[in-house]
C-alpha cells in the first residue's frame, strides 16, 4: 500500500509537525498582547514552532543516505516537546526570559539548540543549525561576522580541516566531519553576533545550566533506579569489582558525559557566586550540585580531575572566595563514594590497570602513525583512524576507534599543521579572554568569561586522556564555550553596561 511507503509516512509526519507548528503558533501570537511587542514575540513563538516542525520533518523515515550516510535519525519526539515548552513560555513573556526568548527569533532559535544539542543526534542538531543559519541570512544578521574575534583562526583552521579531508583515506567520511566543523563554526558566529547584551548571556547560561541539570538527571536515574550494567571496557572489574554502575546519561560514554558535566559545573558555581538573592543562589546551588554527583557516578578520573583543575582557575581568575565552594563540594564528593573515589584516584597511571595499560599502548600506535603521516594526516574523524589502524598497524585483538588523547588525534587525522592550526585558535581565545578579564568592569560578565575560560582549560586538561573530539556532542561543546566567553569578553571591552540586568 501506497500508505506504507517511505515516502508516503515521512510526507505525512512532516504536514502533521507543520500544522502543529502554524496552529500553535497563532495561538500563542493570540496569547499576547497587541502592538510591536506581541508581533515580535508572536514572530520569535512561529520560528520555534517551525524550527520544531523542520526537525520533526527530519525524523521521518527516510533513509539514512537522505541526511548523512551512516547517521541514524531520531525518532519524532522533538517537535511535541518544543509546543508545550514553547506555549509555556508565551506565558512568560513578562519574565527576563520571555523578552529574550519571545522577541528574538534568533534567541529563541540559539536557545533551542543549546538545550537540545545532548538530547538529539548530531544530524538533528546540524540542521537546526542551518535552519538558524538561513534565519540569521533572511535577516541580514551575518553582515560584519569577518570581524568577530576568532575568526581568523577558526577559518585557517576550517580550511586545514578541508585540505586534509580532500586527501584523506577515508574522504567521503572526513568531508562529512568538516561539514558538521562548520555548522559548529556557524554557531559560533551566531552566538556571539546575538549575545549583546547582558540579558541575553544570561539567558544562554540558564538554558545551558538547564540542559545540564536535566543530562545529570538522566545520570541520576541510571545510578539509582534503572542501573544499566556496567561496560566491561569501562572499568576494570578486578581492581574495582563495587563499581557496577558507570552512568553516561544520553551521552553513550561515562567519560563523555563526564566532559560536559565538568564545564557546566563551573559555571553553576559562577552564577551561585554571582546572583544576590537567596532564591537564585538556592536554585543555581541545587542544579551545581546535581551535576556534580552525577560527575561522582561517572567515575572518570579524567572527568574529576578536569573539574578540580577548571575550579581552581576559576577561583585565580575571579575570587579566590569560590575555592572554599569548590573545597565543599569537593568533600561531598569524597562523603558519597570515599573509598572508591581515593583508589579510583590512586589508579591513574597504574600500567596493571586495564584501561591505562590500554591507552598506553594506543597512544604508541598513534605515535607509529603520526611518523608516518606527519604532515596532513590520514584525514578528519575517526573513520580514516580506523581504515588506517585497521590495514597497518593493528595487532590482533586490539582493537581501537581513536587515539584516546585529543592532541595525538589532532596529529594523526590532520597532522602537525593542523595541530598548530588548533594551537593558534585556543591560545588566541585564552589571549583575548584574559586581555578583557584583567580590565574588566561589569561583574556580571566577568563571572561569565572565567567561567568559560576555566572551564575551557578543563575541557582541554581531559583532552590528555581522552579524545575529546570522538563525540561530537563535545565538538559543540568546545564551539559554545568559545562563543560564550568571546561574547562575555566583547561586552568587557565595549565597556558595555546596558540595563540588561544586574551586578
Amino acid at each position: 500500500m501506497y500508505r506504507d511507503s517511505i515516502v508516503y509516512q515521512t510526507i505525512e509526519h512532516g504536514r502533521r509537525c507543520c500544522h502543529s507548528a502554524v496552529q500553535d503558533s497563532f495561538l500563542a501570537g493570540l496569547l499576547l498582547r497587541e502592538g510591536t511587542g506581541g508581533r515580535r514575540a508572536a514572530a520569535g513563538s512561529a520560528v520555534l514552532y517551525t524550527l520544531a516542525a523542520a526537525a520533526g520533518f527530519l525524523a521521518g523515515r527516510w533513509k539514512e543516505r537522505v541526511v548523512l550516510p551512516g547517521a541514524r535519525l531520531f525518532p519524532a519526539v522533538l517537535a511535541p516537546g518544543l509546543t508545550a515548552g514553547s506555549q509555556a513560555l508565551a506565558w512568560l513573556r513578562g519574565s527576563i526570559f520571555g523578552p529574550a526568548l519571545l522577541s528574538w527569533p534568533e534567541m529563541a532559535g540559539l536557545c533551542l539548540i543549546i538545550l537540545a544539542f545532548p538530547f538529539i543526534p548530531v544530524p538533528a542538531t546540524v540542521g537546526l543549525i542551518l535552519l538558524l543559519a538561513l534565519l540569521f541570512a533572511l535577516r541580514g544578521r551575518f553582515k560584519g561576522v569577518l570581524s568577530l574575534p576568532l575568526v581568523p583562526q577558526a577559518a585557517f583552521f576550517l580550511s586545514l580541516l578541508l585540505f586534509s579531508s580532500l586527501f584523506s583515506v577515508a574522504p567521503r567520511e572526513s568531508l562529512q566531519v568538516t561539514v558538521i566543523f562548520t555548522a559548529f563554526f556557524l554557531f559560533y558566529l551566531m552566538t556571539v553576533s546575538e549575545l549583546d547584551s547582558r540579558r541575553k548571556i544570561y539567558v544562554v547560561t540558564a538554558v545551558f545550566l538547564f540542559s545540564a541539570t536535566l543530562e545529570a538527571l538522566a545520570g541520576l536515574f541510571q545510578n539509582f533506579i534503572s542501573r544499566p550494567l556496567v561496560d566491561p571496557s569501562w572499568v576494570d572489574v578486578g581492581l574495582f569489582p563495587e563499581i557496577a554502575v558507570r552512568v553516561f546519561g544520553t551521552m553513550d560514554n561515562p567519560n563523555i558525559m563526564a566532559q560536559y558535566l565538568a564545564p557546566a559545573i563551573i559555571l553553576g558555581g559562577g552564577m551561585v557566586w554571582q546572583v544576590k538573592s537567596f532564591a537564585g543562589k538556592a536554585f543555581f546551588a541545587g542544579q551545581t550540585a546535581l551535576m556534580a554527583a552525577a560527575l561522582v557516578f561517572t567515575y572518570s578520573r579524567g572527568g574529576w580531575l578536569a573539574l578540580v583543575l577548571a575550579a581552581l582557575l576559576f577561583g585565580l581568575l575571579r575570587d579566590r572566595r569560590f575555592l572554599l565552594l569548590a573545597g565543599v563540594l569537593l568533600a561531598g564528593a569524597f562523603w558519597l563514594q570515599p573509598d572508591l573515589i581515593a583508589s579510583r584516584l590512586a589508579s591513574v597511571g597504574n600500567l596493571q590497570e586495564t584501561s591505562t595499560s590500554y591507552r598506553t599502548f594506543i597512544w604508541q600506535t598513534a605515535y607509529r602513525i603520526i611518523s608516518d603521516f606527519w604532515a596532513g594526516g590520514v584525514g578528519p574523524g575517526t573513520a580514516a583512524f580506523r581504515e588506517v589502524y585497521n590495514k597497518f598497524y593493528m595487532v590482533t585483538g586490539v582493537t581501537a576507534f581513536h587515539a584516546h588523547n585529543l592532541y595525538l588525534e589532532l596529529l594523526v587525522e590532520i597532522g602537525l599543521f593542523g595541530l598548530l592550526g588548533f594551537f593558534w585558535l585556543v591560545l588566541s581565545y585564552f589571549g583575548y579572554g584574559l586581555k578583557r578579564l584583567v580590565r574588566a568592569p561589569a561583574v556580571f560578565e566577568k563571572t561569565v568569561l572565567a567561567a568559560a575560560l576555566a572551564g575551557l582549560a578543563g575541557y582541554l586538561a581531559n583532552g590528555l586522556t581522552e579524545n575529546s573530539w570522538y563525540s561530537f556532542k563535545l565538538v559543540l561543546l568546545f564551539w559554545w564555550l568559545l562563543a560564550l566567553g568571546v561574547a562575555a569578553a566583547k561586552r568587557q571591552g565595549d565597556g558595555s553596561m546596558s540595563q540588561d540586568g544586574s551586578d
